[in-house]
């Protein structure tokens, strides 16, 4: 006892020596900086406002060929200005590009997509989404970039992967906690429910310990809770056939990340105590904090093995997901269950997923450059409920989360074209190795010859859409997880 009062007081010294040389705040993402840290992402939004002011009246002078040289790409913009940015691409460029809904908001926005279809529809496209998390503003601006950047390749006669596959983009997923991220929180995360989006996917694996609604990763009060997910839920699952591969993007950590994104909670949380590599690199971390952290993880992992013993957990329940958006309910057919245990597989897939994962991520890593390596998303920190898992244990086809280089959300804008090129070439590569991974040849990374045409623009009106969401339906059907993470239809009578 003595030792450990010892070693309590050692830390203990050392944390409040640490405090005295450097003052340090805790911010709002739980990270300790200096009050000036602090303050600049607080000011943030005000700092770009002001950037708008000298890098205002761009909509009069784009023109396809030279989209990514605008003044918008100078500073991050709000929601506004990016639907008017990329509804006049859409304009300039509506013989292939065009736009319509996917989702609502909490507070009935609506959600838009935008599908690129040059030199003809194709049988399938890929499908790249961003801002789920509404202070990552650098995912946003990267995936309309790229967005730019194949509209200008293809005004100069470049190829393009729209030889390969359609290419639908979604700028804003969470539009309602994108415009509080510029209004007063730069550093929201969540919805204006305050649920962590990319936590309320279904999920083959439950947290043992689900995070309380004042958390940053609150899941909801159950899978596809919020109008946001449930609608991009609904429409994926309606559009499936058409669908090669998805990707997520977020910021930021310089990772290529594939499935899965679950783990075995006790060996990741004992080994990082809690804390995940961006948490790791701040290292005025309190050494009695980092104490305290481990005995309550011990005790965790006491409590789990008295619990579990030597074999897996027995099944907790069935759980199902309203696709109408009512709430969760027990499917009328048992014999549909759900066997859930805790999130305790670092295991391979199988099959030969994983090597054709680390194939993909190891080609897409080399196109984005050093800034980057690929791993698996539990590498990053366990996580259940996320859209990559979901997606691929429901329909089996590449799904990637790209998380951008760099070292807060809060990003200088003039790393707006670094980073959006990093991407470009990075979701290029994804559809080349889409081919690749659904057994198509062999795929190295390369830089694809130019075409000898180019596109021509035109100002007609945009065209309807190709790809359709469900028509409404009297049924109310039940999306129910089965043993394989897939959904079945479960139909009850809207009597």
């Amino acid at each position: 006892m003595k030792s450990i009062a010892l070693v309590s007081c050692v830390a203990l010294l050392a944390s409040s020596t640490l405090a005295a040389e450097i003052p340090l705040v805790k911010g709002p993402d739980g990270r300790f900086r200096t009050p000036e840290a602090i303050q600049a992402i607080q000011d943030d939004a005000d700092v770009n406002r002001k950037c708008h002011t000298t890098n205002g009246n761009y909509i009069p002078t784009l023109q396809a060929g030279t989209y990514t040289a605008s003044a918008f790409f100078n500073c991050f913009r709000t929601t506004a200005q990016i639907f008017e940015f990329v509804d006049t691409l859409t304009a300039q460029n509506a013989n292939f590009v065009t736009k319509f809904p996917i989702s609502t908001t909490v507070k009935g926005q609506t959600i838009y997509a935008y599908q690129l279809s040059a030199g003809g529809a194709k049988p399938q496209a890929v499908y790249y989404e961003s801002l789920i998390h509404a202070r990552e503003w650098i995912a946003g601006s990267s995936n309309i970039f790229t967005f730019a950047s194949l509209l200008d390749d293809l005004a100069n006669g470049k190829a393009t992967i729209t030889t390969l596959f359609d290419v639908i983009f979604v700028p804003i997923v969470n539009i309602d906690g994108y415009d509080i991220s510029w209004n007063g929180n730069r550093y929201q995360r969540k919805n204006a429910h305050q649920v962590d989006l990319n936590r309320n996917f279904p999920s083959f694996y439950t947290n043992p310990f689900p995070p309380p609604p004042t958390d940053e990763t609150y899941p909801g009060p159950f899978a596809f809770s919020e109008p946001e997910t449930i609608g991009i839920g609904k429409w994926l699952k309606a559009n499936n056939d058409k669908i090669a591969g998805w990707v997520d993007v977020h910021s930021y950590a310089g990772l290529v990340l594939y499935p899965y994104c679950h783990g075995d909670f006790r060996e990741k949380y004992l080994g990082t105590c809690g804390v995940g590599k961006r948490e790791k690199e701040n290292t005025n971390r309190s050494l009695y904090s980092q104490a305290k952290c481990k005995v309550k993880l011990n005790v965790i992992v006491a409590y789990l093995r008295l619990v579990e013993g030597p074999q897996p957990p027995p099944p907790l329940h069935p759980i199902t997901v309203d696709l109408q958006g009512s709430g969760p309910t027990r499917a009328r057919d048992n014999s549909v269950v759900v066997i859930m245990k805790y999130g305790d597989t670092y295991e391979p897939i199988g099959n030969g997923e994983d090597e054709k994962f680390q194939l993909l991520g190891r080609n897409i890593q080399q196109q984005m450059g050093t800034n980057y390596k690929a791993e698996t998303s539990a590498t990053l920190y366990p996580a259940y409920g996320c859209f990559d898992d979901y997606h691929y244990r429901t329909y089996k086809k590449p799904v990637l989360t790209l998380e951008i280089a760099g070292s807060d959300f809060v990003a200088p804008a003039s790393t707006i074209r670094t980073r959006g090129t990093e991407v470009y070439k990075g979701l290029s590569q994804f559809a080349r190795e889409v081919i690749t991974y659904n057994n198509g040849p062999t795929s190295t990374p390369t830089t694809l010859a130019p075409t000898t045409t180019k596109i021509k623009t035109t100002t007609k009106k945009p065209t309807t859409k190709k790809l359709t969401t469900r028509k409404p339906t009297t049924t109310r059907r039940y999306g129910v997880l089965d043993q394989g993470g897939a959904v079945e239809e479960v139909q009850e009578n809207s009597n």
